[in-house]
């Protein structure tokens, strides 16, 4: 009879934990690089977002990323949502996602994050972290930068 509480504790400890793990366990990545992904035509801007994804799951990119946004402060005015549009999508599980915005005239100082959920759970993607704060890309966009786009 002492083997049988040793066993329970086994069981607890070992063997509960091993056959509760959820099917679907996976993850997911961004890539942005500023000066390859971000375009500049006349008064628009074009932005380009890489996603990735592997384990299980769907294989699909777009259906594990979703609520896609890109977060944009012009000059520093309130910021403004864009929704990011899928452009291609390879079966080894990545995407490539743009979004579209006018920034008028004369120069911009343009500020953006990324806002995206990956299997429901919300992330944000700047430059940089410091001291727990998200730091956002920067970008001057001046009368040059329109001449050579064309």
């Amino acid at each position: 009879m002492r083997c049988k509480p040793l066993f329970i504790l086994w069981l607890a400890t070992f063997a509960l934990p091993l056959f509760s793990c959820k099917p679907g366990i996976g993850g997911g990545s961004t890539f942005h690089d500023p000066d390859k992904d971000v375009h500049v035509a006349g008064s628009k801007v074009v932005v380009t977002q890489e996603f990735a994804i592997w384990g299980s799951g769907s294989k699909r990119a777009s259906r594990r990323f979703s609520d896609i946004f890109l977060i944009v402060s012009l000059n520093g005015a309130d910021p403004q949502q864009v929704l990011f549009v899928l452009v291609s999508e390879d079966p080894d599980g990545r995407a490539r996602m743009q979004a579209t915005f006018d920034v008028g005239k004369g120069d911009v100082e343009l500020k953006y994050t990324f806002e995206h959920s990956l299997d429901g759970v919300k992330n944000r993607v700047g430059a940089e972290r410091a001291r727990g704060d998200l730091r956002p890309f920067v970008l001057l966009i001046g009368k040059e930068e329109r001449d050579r786009s064309k």
